[in-house]
C-alpha cells in the first residue's frame, strides 16, 4: 500500500480511537515523528480492574489499603509485589490488625496508565473505603494520583518506585513518602558507575516522553556536563509506538555511528525487551555498555533472545543486603515457583507494615498520618515489625524510632524521601572477560 495511504487510514484510525486515549498521550500524538506515527498501537483502551485478595478480604469494618499495580502489563513483577503485600497483612492481622480491625489488601490493575488509576483510586475510595494507597511505582502515575486523589482526599500515598524528584514538591512533606532512591540520587549513581568504567565521555541516550526519562535524561546531561563531558547522542520513542512493528535500522545504524561507550536506556518495562531485542539482530561488531533505568527489571527480559548483548547490559536495581529481604524472597519464590523474586517486594512488604503501624497510631493518638510516620522512623530506638503489638504502648514511653525491615534501615525525611535507600548497578548476565569485551574499561 502507498505510504501516503497508508498514513491517512492510520491518521482516521487514530482520531477515532482519541477518546479512549488517556490525557497525556493525547499531548503525546501531537508530538510524534512520521514513524512513530506509523507504529502506534491503536487496539482496544485498557480499562483497569478492581480486585480483592483473597488472603486479606474486606469485612464490614476492615482497614483497607488500595495496592495500585500494571497486572495487565508485568504480571510475574506484580506476582510478587500482591504476594509480598498479602503476607505482610496477613501478618498485621494475626498481631491484632489496625486498632483491633482486619487489614484488607485491594487491587487495582492500572497498567501504569495514569487516567485509569486515578479512576480507579477514586472509585476505591468511595466505594471500598480505602484509607492509604499502596503502590503506584510508576512516577507519572503518581503524580496524578497526588494530585487528582491523594491531597483533595488527605489519602496518603506510599510508593515503592516512583522516584520522580518532582513528587515530594507536590506533597508539600503530607501526603507522599518512597522508599526508594530518587531520581536525583539515581543520576549520581549511574555517573559513578560510567567514570568508574572510564566510560562517561562518549554517553548516548535512548527515552521515552514520561515523567522518569525526562527527569534522568536532563540530570545526566547536567551531571555529565559538572564533570567536563557531554553526550553524543539520543534517541526518543513515544510509549505509544508498537516496538513490534517499528524497523529500528535506521535509529541503530545512527547509533553505531556515534560511537557510543556508553547508551542509558529510560524506556518502559514492555518496550524495552522487545526493542533491546531489535537492537541484538541490528548491531554488528563492539557492543558499548547499556544501561537501563529503574522503569525495567531483569525479569521484564524473560522469554526475549538477546544473546549478543545480554552480556553488555547492567539495570539499576534497588536492594541493601540480600540477608535483610532473604526470608520474604524465599517465601515468594516457593510460592510462585519462581528462582529469583525482585526486590521491591521487600519495598511493598515494609510499606504495608509501616502504614499500619502509622495507621494505628494515627487513631490511638490522634496524630497526623505524616507525624506517625516521621516519628516511627526518624528516632534511636529500634524496631521491627515484631514491635507491632506492642507499639502503642511503646510510643507512650518513647519520643520516636528508628524501623528496620525486610528492606534494610528506613527513615523518611521531611519530603517523604527515605534517606537510608540503595541502588545499585548489576549484570544481566555473568561472564567471562574475553566474552564480555563490552564491559571492559576503555
Amino acid at each position: 500500500m502507498n505510504i501516503r495511504i497508508k498514513l491517512f487510514f492510520m491518521i482516521i484510525a487514530l482520531l477515532f480511537t482519541m477518546s479512549s486515549l488517556t490525557s497525556s498521550a493525547k499531548g503525546d500524538l501531537l508530538s510524534l515523528s512520521l514513524k512513530e506515527l506509523m507504529n502506534v498501537n491503536i487496539g482496544s483502551p485498557y480499562s483497569g480492574k478492581i480486585f480483592q485478595s483473597e488472603v486479606t478480604p474486606i469485612t464490614a469494618d476492615s482497614y483497607n489499603f488500595a495496592l495500585m499495580i500494571p497486572v495487565g502489563t508485568v504480571p510475574q513483577y506484580s506476582a510478587e509485589i500482591i504476594a509480598a503485600a498479602d503476607l505482610a497483612a496477613s501478618k498485621v492481622n494475626e498481631m491484632g490488625g489496625i486498632n483491633g480491625k482486619k487489614l484488607a489488601i485491594v487491587g487495582a490493575d492500572d497498567g501504569a496508565l495514569s487516567d485509569i488509576s486515578v479512576t480507579l483510586a477514586n472509585r476505591l475510595i468511595q466505594e471500598y473505603r480505602i484509607s492509604a494507597i499502596i503502590g503506584a511505582g510508576n512516577s507519572d502515575v503518581a503524580e496524578e494520583l497526588l494530585k487528582q486523589v491523594s491531597i483533595p482526599n488527605k489519602v496518603p500515598l506510599l510508593t515503592h518506585s516512583a522516584s520522580s524528584n518532582r513528587l515530594a514538591e507536590i506533597s508539600g512533606g503530607k501526603y507522599f513518602w518512597r522508599m526508594l532512591t530518587s531520581n536525583q540520587g539515581q543520576v549520581k549513581i549511574i555517573a559513578d558507575e560510567l567514570e568508574q568504567l572510564n566510560r562517561l565521555d562518549r554517553v548516548y541516550l535512548i527515552k521515552d516522553r514520561t515523567l522518569y526519562s525526562k527527569e534522568m535524561t536532563k540530570g545526566i546531561k547536567e551531571e555529565l556536563t559538572y564533570r567536563g563531558n557531554s553526550i553524543v547522542g539520543e534517541l526518543t520513542i513515544s510509549e505509544l509506538v508498537d516496538i513490534a512493528t517499528m524497523n529500528l535500522r535506521s535509529e541503530v545504524n545512527s547509533m553505531i555511528k556515534a560511537k557510543p561507550h556508553a547508551v542509558f536506556v529510560t524506556l518502559k518495562s514492555e518496550k524495552l525487551p522487545q526493542f533491546m531485542q531489535a537492537i541484538d539482530k541490528l548491531w554488528h561488531g563492539s557492543k558499548p555498555l547499556f544501561i537501563m533505568g529503574d522503569t525495567v527489571k531483569p525479569v521484564s527480559f524473560k522469554g526475549f533472545d538477546i544473546e549478543h548483548l545480554s552480556p553488555c547490559i547492567k539495570f539499576l536495581i534497588s536492594q541493601e543486603s540480600s540477608s535483610t529481604s532473604a526470608p520474604l524472597q524465599e517465601h515468594i519464590n516457593a510460592l510462585l515457583k519462581i528462582n529469583n523474586s525482585g526486590f521491591d517486594s521487600a519495598y511493598i512488604y515494609d510499606s504495608i507494615f509501616l502504614m499500619a503501624m502509622a495507621k494505628s497510631l494515627e487513631k490511638s493518638k490522634n496524630i497526623p498520618i505524616n507525624e506517625a510516620l516521621k516519628r516511627l522512623t526518624n528516632g534511636s530506638k529500634l524496631i521491627t515489625e515484631n514491635h507491632y503489638p506492642d507499639i502503642e504502648s511503646m510510643f507512650n514511653k518513647n519520643a520516636s524510632f528508628r524501623y528496620r525491615g525486610m528492606s534494610g534501615q528506613i527513615q523518611f525525611d521531611h519530603q517523604g524521601q527515605n534517606i537510608h535507600a540503595k541502588m545499585l548497578i548489576r549484570k544481566l548476565k555473568q561472564t567471562t572477560s574475553s566474552q564480555n569485551k563490552c564491559l571492559q574499561a576503555l
